[in-house]
């Protein structure tokens, strides 16, 4: 009875006008708290990488700012139109985070050194590199080990938060509402499906965290992992440790070890700009041959010049301050029209701050 008198009170619609309320004031200035904080190490960083100060166009800030802000506003109406649950607001892990800092920052004259000496190929001794395709045996970001070493997946994220100003978690599950989305009309033309009978792929899934965000939504779907660093998988078990159906697989994403039309759903976050064109295409290509027909395909990666001509100073910065090679190519290169190519329906289009998620299905 306890039980069900509290499943009454949470749903009570007084009670949601009340943390409706709260949230419109706490979750943007827990944001802005966070993006006050990471701002100044952020700055350093880029002035230490660049060994320039960095400036951006007055007009270019106003847009960036604008994003922001709309990024936020999407974010909580994700959660007011019950695409994901309000628990992800404030899933901020800082008690893992704050510990990362100092030992990122600790590395940093070993990130500029390396920046300054355009040593992309420093890395630990003990890779096996005929095990690796050779666009990915290098050190992204100039981060340390690469992708190589319990290290690096240990303050990946607290890195990616800090890059990205406490936003990295806030773009990754702009993926969600799509995915709510297709449950939904899935289980209303099949009476029959219950969430346990889906299945997501989350391609290159590194520490875990875009299916952490997307199993507190919908923690009755099956979900496998793949990602091609075994020590980011073992940081994704840690991560995922509190997810009751997930399995992870260490492979390369052109060849995923997979038999044909095994999966509902097929995610990815942040790797395209990673990859050289033609990978990109055998990626989708193998995306497309694991999807059940009529699957979904979210991807999100960075904004495009062509959809955000109002920041390309900004993304064209990234690659100059970061060892990202093949992100100048990522920001021409058509992806629309690429998953259209590869056999997908033309994809659905929307941009959230300086991300941008492809949304597709594979034909009946």
């Amino acid at each position: 009875m306890k039980t069900l008198l509290s499943k009454q009170w949470e749903d009570h619609p007084m009670l949601k006008r009340f943390e409706q309320k709260i949230d419109q004031w706490a979750y943007p200035a827990q944001q802005r708290l966070l993006a006050l904080n990471f701002a100044p190490l952020r700055y350093l960083i880029s002035m230490a990488l660049t060994q320039a100060i960095p400036k951006a166009l007055p007009k270019e800030l106003e847009s960036l700012q604008k994003r922001y802000d709309n990024l936020l506003k999407k974010d909580l109406e994700n959660v007011q139109s019950g695409y994901y649950p309000r628990a992800l607001l404030y899933q901020i892990p800082l008690l893992d985070y704050l510990p990362r800092i100092p030992q990122l920052m600790g590395d940093m004259l070993n990130i500029v050194h390396r920046a300054r000496n355009k040593r992309h190929d420093d890395l630990p001794a003990t890779i096996q590199h005929k095990n690796y395709p050779a666009y990915y045996t290098r050190n992204f970001h100039w981060q340390s080990d690469g992708y190589f070493s319990q290290h690096s997946a240990q303050v990946y994220d607290a890195s990616v938060e800090l890059l990205f100003l406490g936003t990295a978690d806030v773009m990754r599950r702009q993926t969600i509402p799509a995915i709510t989305r297709y449950i939904q009309q899935r289980n209303q033309t099949e009476p029959g499906l219950t969430p346990p009978q889906l299945s997501l792929l989350d391609v290159a899934c590194g520490t875990g965290r875009s299916i952490l965000q997307i199993a507190t939504a919908h923690p009755s779907l099956e979900y496998t992992g793949l990602d091609l660093s075994p020590d980011y998988l073992q940081e994704a078990r840690h991560v995922l440790s509190t997810v009751d159906k997930v399995s992870l697989i260490e492979a390369n994403a052109e060849a995923i070890p997979m038999s044909a039309e095994q999966v509902d759903i097929v995610s990815c976050v942040y790797l395209f700009h990673e990859l050289p064109r033609d990978v990109r295409r055998q990626i989708l290509a193998e995306m497309f041959r694991v999807l059940k027909p009529g699957g979904l395909l979210v991807l999100t990666d960075s904004c495009q010049l062509s959809d955000s001509p109002d920041i390309a100073e900004t993304l064209a910065r990234f690659p100059q301050e970061y060892h990202e090679p093949y992100y100048k190519d990522y920001l021409r290169d058509d992806l629309a029209q690429a998953l259209f190519q590869t056999g997908f329906t033309p994809p659905d289009i929307s941009l959230h701050y300086i991300s941008k998620l492809f949304v597709a299905r594979k034909p009946d």
